[in-house]
């Protein structure tokens, strides 16, 4: 039911947090 709306929000914060370390992780 409101199943898939808790997994589209994990994964876009997922994400998010993911891009933010990638760029903290490579000097610019």
């Amino acid at each position: 039911e409101e199943a898939w709306v808790m997994v589209t929000v994990g994964s876009s914060v997922g994400i998010g947090i993911w891009k933010q370390r990638l760029e903290w992780d490579i000097p610019a």
